[in-house]
């Protein structure tokens, strides 16, 4: 197959979300499409390199210019870490990329793994960064190639938050590891400890962090998940994880959530009730079945 399709997905970025009590899912659902369909490890003939084919409702991402900031004023906000601590030692997460407005993975030397309603917002990406004024720091800058959000993503449900971003070059720093079930205990089991990171605010509507953070939360069951947000549609394709003051928030979309133990990804930063709200935990685009 093609490494990249030559004409991407139509999808426009995030903008404004119908209110909860009017939002409605679409009769007609759009066929489902797995991220190992979507995205397949294919090696570059030139370089050897593996490819990929192809309350508020708060969205994780920090506005970048005046159109991003008027569609983020008219949701009421969007998503940092709260209630965490700075990373140490720093280079903890070699993997976490800042995406000046995002976060996101880099999940095999050339290819970075985000948020889907991150679409548009990213022009250049940083891997490495720690303090974010330490203009000293060793870390690699790269330009964005190429973005693929995943074609079932929609908007109005938050969806298939999955997208895609090719590298103009090859990354130095080790790739983090995506769980794909296997295992004698699931990582998405009730009660799991994960760690998600970012720059992000540490309140909803505070001011982003210049250090990077990271926070601990529990996972929820599905089950639980659905429960906490009964006015929403909570797919297979989305986990939630929480726990008391402490959550992702905004600046923090597209990055990722790993498993305490194995520190393996679970899932991208995605959407929410606010940030850190009590009973709304984070939603987030889940790993797993989207790889096998």
């Amino acid at each position: 197959p093609t490494l990249f399709p030559t004409e991407l997905p139509s999808a426009k970025p995030k903008s404004s979300q119908t209110p909860i009590a009017t939002r409605k899912n679409k009769i007609d659902r759009p066929k489902e499409t797995t991220l190992s369909q979507f995205v397949q490890a294919q090696v570059d003939e030139n370089d050897g390199v593996p490819n990929i084919v192809g309350g508020d409702i708060v969205l994780k991402v920090t506005p970048v210019n005046q159109l991003v900031q008027a569609q983020v004023d008219e949701n009421g906000g969007v998503l940092k870490i709260v209630g965490g601590d700075v990373v140490f030692p720093t280079n903890r997460y070699p993997y976490m990329t800042r995406a000046f407005g995002c976060g996101a993975s880099l999940v095999a030397p050339n290819v970075l793994l985000c948020a889907a309603h991150c679409k548009g917002f990213i022009t250049k990406v940083e891997i490495g960064r720690y303090d974010l004024k330490n203009n000293t720091e060793t870390y690699e800058t790269f330009s964005i190639a190429e973005e693929v959000p995943h074609p079932d993503y929609n908007r109005m449900t938050i969806d298939y938050d999955y997208m895609m971003l090719r590298l103009d070059r090859s990354s130095t720093y080790k790739p983090v590891e995506l769980d794909n079930g296997e295992g004698e205990i699931s990582l998405l089991q009730d009660g799991s400890n994960a760690i998600v990171m970012g720059w992000g605010t540490t309140s909803s509507g505070g001011s982003t962090s210049r250090f990077l953070r990271e926070v601990e939360l529990d996972v929820y069951s599905h089950e639980k998940c659905k429960a906490a947000y009964p006015n929403e549609q909570i797919t297979n394709r989305m986990v939630c994880a929480g726990r008391s003051e402490k959550d992702s928030c905004q600046g923090d979309s597209g990055g990722p959530i790993i498993d305490k133990v194995t520190g393996k990804q679970i899932g991208i930063v995605s959407w929410g009730y606010g940030c850190a709200s009590p009973n709304y935990p984070g939603v987030y685009a889940k790993v797993l079945d989207q790889i096998g």
